[in-house]
């Protein structure tokens, strides 16, 4: 149902941006191309400008109106400029009664006349010429600034696109790594199960787990393939990608200004005397090209998941900081010390000091780049991997049986961490999942044990309120506590059968401290009295 009606707002898009309705359109628009796979391609920032300042449709555009005003400039410059005209008449004059006669009078030279002179004028006072003049050049520098945006947004564009396609590739090899992984967890569950050493709802879990992992990763690659034609779109070539021809406006083999060469330029105007001829905006075009700027990212916000054991939200998680002192953000060495800081952090995580490690570890230093550098993207993509990789050692936790235990080393407390830095992270929220089912499966061997609620934190009655509170539509963990009460009272009663009455008051006195306002229990103490009162 969710899908067809993301497929029908899809048809509807397309219907909306070639001006076409429902009713011109009833078939349903279906895509000619499959989802292209996912190829690594390099976008080298340099040379998507250069071809973005000979292709972007508004920045040609903003060069010509330099040029015509320029031109406006140069011709209000003149007005104010002495006149010296040079003025030449020639007249032929025809008289007769008749028009023939006048006509044919006309073309003898003793009534012809003529003159020529030179006419010299001086603008006196000049106020309607400066004023044109001073406007012109008004102008000119607002056609300069406009340019001048236009080059960074353009480069803030680029940058941020080619950044986006490295990011989003990134993000799909990550996800294709879980689908792999999810594959062998599946087949291995398979292998137990045909062993009978797992059962159908772990099957079923782990299934869930690999479409999951297989949704995300479609996603990411539909995210890469938008990445790239958003480069493509950014340098003003996406026409060409699909084969439509793009005339050229200009084409010439200028390179580009640097950014302060336009605010360089400005200055120089300002300070030129009122004679000075037009500004040069070749000045402008023949220098080196752009120099990259920074569009800032939007800061990614940690927030808590649902709590994974207790109902009640627990207060949002702050990143660790590191004691040490940092340059405060803007400062000359801010920059040198995030550097660093980022190479140490690739570092720990390439040895998987994530979250903990007596030399520091990776999330502490990435926390330590965002405090230096809000908005530093590869912080970001780093706090997102811990939280990743999490994922995958929580994984191999619970295949190993160290769902809870030990302390530091369990399933459980990797999935929370993983969740509380990234609360969409799929594969530790299917991972929970998983993890219910085993400890539902571990809570069976020790009912089978007669741990029933003993001893702490390694008893049944635990592992089933935990489950419950990982995945609440796991049926087996919400009639888990009813069992543990079940097998009490069926204890004490085989117990009482057999006269056996302190075993039988025990069982029951373990079923109180856990079940204190259980009606059953209750009652079957009363029972129990009775019994021993009788005998």
């Amino acid at each position: 149902m969710a899908a067809g009606q993301e497929v029908s707002f899809a048809q509807n898009g397309v219907r909306q941006a070639l001006l076409l309705s429902v009713v011109q359109n009833r078939l349903g628009l279906e895509a000619a191309d499959s989802l292209a796979e996912v190829e690594r391609q390099q976008f080298d920032l340099e040379k998507s400008l250069q071809t973005a300042f000979v292709r972007q449709p508004e920045y040609l555009s903003r060069k010509m109106k330099i040029v015509r005003e320029e031109i406006r400039v140069a011709y209000a410059q003149n007005q104010q400029l002495p006149q010296l005209d040079l003025k030449a008449e020639f007249t032929m004059n025809g008289l007769g009664p008749t028009t023939p006669n006048t006509i044919s009078s006309a073309l003898f030279e003793d009534y012809n006349t003529w003159s020529i002179g030179a006419e010299f004028s001086i603008p006196v006072g000049g106020i309607k010429g400066n004023s044109e003049y001073r406007a012109a050049k008004l102008r000119e520098k607002q056609a300069l600034l406009d340019l001048h945006a236009i080059e960074v947004a353009l480069t803030n564009n680029l940058d941020m696109s080619i950044r986006m396609v490295n990011n989003t590739y990134k993000q799909w090899q990550q996800s294709f790594r879980v689908v792999e992984n999810r594959i062998r967890l599946l087949e291995s569950e398979l292998s137990g199960l045909e062993a009978g050493k797992s059962n159908s709802q772990l099957v079923l879990a782990r299934e869930a787990a690999l479409i999951e992992a297989k949704e995300e990763a479609l996603s990411k690659n539909i995210a890469y393939q938008k990445a790239r034609y958003g480069v493509l779109l950014a340098e003003g070539t996406l026409l060409e990608k699909f084969g439509l021809e793009q005339p050229v406006l200009v084409t010439t083999g200028e390179k580009q200004a640097p950014l302060p060469a336009v605010a360089d330029t400005l200055k120089k105007a300002d300070q030129r005397p009122e004679s000075a001829n037009t500004l040069q905006v070749s000045q402008v075009v023949d220098q080196a090209s752009l120099q990259p700027a920074v569009l800032p990212l939007k800061p990614m916000v940690v927030a808590t998941p649902v709590a994974l054991v207790d109902s009640a939200p627990k207060p949002a998680p702050t990143l660790p900081m590191s004691k040490k002192s940092v340059a405060p953000a803007g400062s000359p060495h801010s920059e040198p010390l995030v550097e660093e800081l980022l190479q140490q952090a690739e570092r720990d995580f390439a040895e998987d000091r994530l979250t903990q490690g007596k030399e520091g570890y990776a999330l502490e230093k990435y926390t330590q780049v965002l405090s230096l550098d809000p908005t530093n993207s590869q912080a970001f993509q780093g706090v997102e991997r811990i939280s990743a990789r999490l994922s995958e050692l929580a994984e191999r936790d619970m295949e190993s049986m160290n769902l809870t235990l030990p302390p530091g080393r369990n399933a459980l407390e990797k999935y929370r961490f993983a969740l509380k830095l990234n609360p969409d992270n799929r594969a530790a929220l299917a991972g929970v999942k998983i993890l219910a089912v085993k400890l539902v499966e571990a809570a069976e061997g020790d009912m089978t044990q007669l741990r029933l609620s003993a001893p702490p934190g390694n008893n049944a009655l635990e592992k089933f309120t935990l489950a419950q509170s990982l995945d609440r539509d796991n049926p087996a963990a919400q009639q888990g506590a009813e069992r543990v009460l079940e097998r009490y009272l069926w204890l004490a009663q085989r117990a009482s059968q057999q006269q056996k009455w302190v075993k039988a008051g025990n069982y029951l006195r373990r079923a109180a401290e856990v079940f204190p306002d259980e009606e059953q229990v209750v009652n079957a103490m009363a029972q129990l009295q009775q019994q021993r009162g009788g005998v």
